[in-house]
């Protein structure tokens, strides 16, 4: 009787570890191919420093719409460019020309009338030891009721709130728990 280790019919651990370093590789190696597709695709469309000239808002577009059809908008060191990853707000579909402000040091507004926002982050923090921990709220401001379907051209503030027709969610909520104990 002939028995056969039984090491010989498993596959030896290093061609697993091989499998997973060749995956792990070619993952990065097609992160970094698109990273640097984006980053050679970007046209800054404008720059704006903060009022305590530690952060810039850099506002980019596509230079090649078939790549990528998003405008991005970054936050980064003064001075630095933006790069392919990281943006507090990705915008698409915009026709009319968007604004950068910052209303003070810490707070950014960007106003736009047509485009549809595909992500948005209120907050960007940097723990940099150069900018000290910054800290910075993004605020959007249509400057119409739907800017992606291309809603009335009223601004927003002129619109009017209406009653809703429907006893508040609160009320119908207590209103059921008491039903629901008797």
């Amino acid at each position: 009787m002939t028995t056969e280790p039984r090491a010989a019919a498993m596959a030896p651990p290093i061609a697993f570890f091989t499998i997973f370093l060749v995956g792990l590789l070619t993952a990065a190696g097609i992160k970094a191919i698109h990273d640097y597709a984006i980053d050679l695709n970007q046209h800054e469309v404008a720059r704006v420093t903060s009022p305590d000239h530690q952060i810039d808002a850099v506002f980019v577009q596509p230079k090649i719409r078939l790549i990528t059809g998003e405008s991005d908008l970054y936050l980064v060191p003064k001075g630095e460019p933006a790069p392919s990853w990281g943006a507090v707000l990705r915008i698409t579909k915009m026709t009319e020309p968007a604004s950068v402000t910052w209303t003070r040091t810490g707070m950014l507004e960007f106003r736009y009338s047509r485009g549809c926002v595909q992500k948005f982050s209120n907050f960007w923090h940097s723990d940099d030891a150069v900018l000290g921990g910054h800290y910075v709220e993004v605020r959007l401001a249509p400057s119409v009721e739907l800017p992606c379907t291309g809603g009335p051209t009223l601004p927003v503030m002129s619109l009017k709130a209406t009653e809703p027709s429907k006893a508040p969610l609160s009320r119908l909520i207590s209103r059921t728990n008491a039903e629901g104990q008797s």
